[in-house]
């Protein structure tokens, strides 16, 4: 299926309009699961058309041309119902979508399938956890990240933690710029083995948004990076001390 996308490019297009038009005007807008009883297709956005798509999926192992639907797909449904900027509204339904993603990762038992997502959606999950402030989204995106972090944990040799810091880095480099506290703040929902590997990423960031707004102005910021290392039990005082030994004129 990979072959016949790259060959017939239309269908990505075709993909992509099929996946709006449910998630902007099909699909129900209630949260999920569902209320207890009968499950119902018009109430349950867990039962959507995609996920029978994607049953297929779900089972170990899985044949190429399956993943390569699936890829497409969950690259669709992030591009045009998951990604927002930062001080924009959040796109409608948006509850809904990461239901949609979250069952796609808890139904899953092939790890390569859901670590080819990991990279690509954990920006956005996290952008939601930090810029988003509806409890009942929030709770949503807390879940889909825990579903995707226990896929890094189970499988370290699947997902290695290496591929993730480049859409970390993605993620951290714009929240720092608008948002700091909230950036520095969602983090808590990744692995510790991810979060320690990412931690000279966020000194390094933090060091340059530092240069541009004044050595040690944004206490807040301080704070939140100092709680974050605590949350790993390295309260090493360097790591941010560290910061007021850098030369800012280089």
């Amino acid at each position: 299926m990979s072959r016949i996308f790259s060959q017939l490019p239309f269908l990505p297009k075709i993909l992509s309009t099929v996946v709006r038009l449910w998630f902007h005007r099909l699909s129900p807008p209630s949260l999920c699961p569902p209320p207890p009883g009968p499950p119902g297709l018009q109430t349950n956005p867990a039962s959507s058309p995609f996920l029978a798509a994607l049953a297929p999926s779900f089972r170990s192992p899985v044949e190429t041309p399956v993943a390569a639907f699936r890829k497409h797909l969950v690259v669709s449904v992030r591009d045009h119902h998951l990604q927002f900027r930062v001080g924009s509204p959040p796109p409608p339904r948006l509850a809904h979508t990461l239901c949609f993603l979250r069952e796609v990762f808890q139904r899953s038992h092939d790890a390569s399938c859901n670590a080819a997502d990991v990279p690509s959606l954990l920006p956005s999950a996290l952008r939601v956890l930090a810029h988003v402030q509806d409890p009942a989204v929030r709770s949503l995106a807390s879940e889909l990240l825990s579903a995707m972090m226990e896929t890094v944990q189970s499988h370290p040799d699947t997902v290695p933690v290496s591929s993730l810091l480049p859409p970390l880095s993605e993620f951290l480099r714009e929240g720092m710029s608008l948002q700091p506290v909230a950036a520095l703040g969602a983090l808590h929902a990744l692995s510790p083995a991810l979060l320690k590997e990412a931690l000279p990423t966020v000194a390094e960031i933090l060091r340059e948004s530092e240069r541009k707004s004044g050595l040690g102005r944004e206490l807040s910021v301080r704070q939140a990076y100092s709680t974050l290392l605590s949350s790993l039990g390295e309260v090493d005082p360097g790591d941010i001390t560290s910061l007021d030994s850098q030369d800012l004129t280089n």
